[in-house]
């Protein structure tokens, strides 16, 4: 995975929760994930390159394993939400406090049409933590 984040350019690399394995579509794979509790999941990595985010297979294999990716334009907005869709504020620290599903929805335009992605993790913490590095990723406006 270092060679292809360095072919690449890859600025930044990071954990970005987790997405029901599914059979992609023969045109393109989807990430959205809701309702994924009765989905085996699979973790996902984002990576920031110089013009798009791309979402891999974070379990090392052979190859990289590209779930998706969207031009860093094309971002309008992260949030966090709870199972309910309800916004989660951000922490001011991590607690101990019992797992509970967040989730992380990523915003962007395609050709026009507004879509989201959404990535699962554990804690609310976690969730921010890639949340503030998705939103890093977007242009300056």
């Amino acid at each position: 995975r270092s060679r292809w984040l360095e072919r690449h350019d890859a600025e930044a690399a990071f954990p970005c929760g987790v997405v029901p394995q599914a059979e992609p579509p023969a045109d393109a794979p989807r990430l959205n994930v809701v309702p994924m509790l009765r989905a085996k999941p699979i973790s996902v990595m984002a990576v920031v390159l110089p013009t798009d985010l791309v979402f891999i297979r974070e379990e090392v294999s052979e190859e990289v394993e590209e779930l998706g990716r969207l031009p860093r334009t094309a971002i309008r907005e992260v949030e966090v939400v709870d199972a309910d869709g309800h916004h989660i504020a951000e922490p001011v620290r991590e607690t101990f406090e019992p797992e509970a599903l967040s989730v992380v929805v990523l915003g962007w335009t395609n050709d026009g049409v507004e879509e989201d992605e959404r990535f699962g993790f554990r804690s609310a913490w976690l969730a921010w933590r890639a949340a503030r590095k998705l939103r890093a990723a977007a242009p300056a406006s």
